[in-house]
């Protein structure tokens, strides 16, 4: 798309963008390894009530068990701001490297979803999220992303909550 610079400039330019322009950005942006799991990035200018940046939506064919189906992504307004993601790599680390995750999941194994819901199945919401959150600091460690002191110590502390 651009180079990092401009991309970082163009992502805190939308702190303050529309709808039309958020979704523009998504359009544009590479999606690296979560490409062929994701159908779609969306931009939803609903605040999410459950305070999440974004989220992984499985279709109903997913739901039903059927695997190799595309998830979207829904991206909603505070994922813009900078107080929760200062920079692109905070951003693209969120986006790419957990919601990304989630859609590798949930396209090799539906069936994860079902017990994500179950509640004969508890820990399986911190498991999924475990895996998400791992993914997130390897791709760190590998110097793909350079995240955020702030972003570090949201995983760091979203990373133990898992291992409670």
């Amino acid at each position: 798309m651009q180079k990092d610079s401009e991309l970082q400039e163009r992502y805190k330019q939308l702190g303050h963008g529309n709808a039309r322009e958020r979704q523009d950005f998504l359009d544009e942006l590479d999606l690296e390894d979560a490409t062929p799991y994701l159908r779609r990035v969306r931009y939803n200018q609903k605040l999410d009530q459950s305070g999440r940046l974004m989220g992984t939506l499985p279709t109903f064919r997913s739901l039903i068990g059927i695997k190799n189906i595309k998830s979207i992504v829904e991206v909603y307004p505070d994922a813009f701001n900078s107080m929760f993601l200062p920079f692109i790599d905070d951003f693209l680390s969120a986006l790419i490297d957990h919601e990304g995750h989630h859609a590798r999941e949930i396209y090799e194994s539906p069936s994860i979803i079902w017990k994500h819901f179950s509640l004969s199945e508890p820990r399986c919401f911190r498991n999924r999220e475990f895996g998400a959150y791992r993914n997130q600091i390897e791709m760190i460690k590998e110097k793909r992303r350079n995240c955020s002191k702030e972003m570090l110590l949201l995983l760091d502390a979203n990373y133990s909550y898992c291992l409670s």
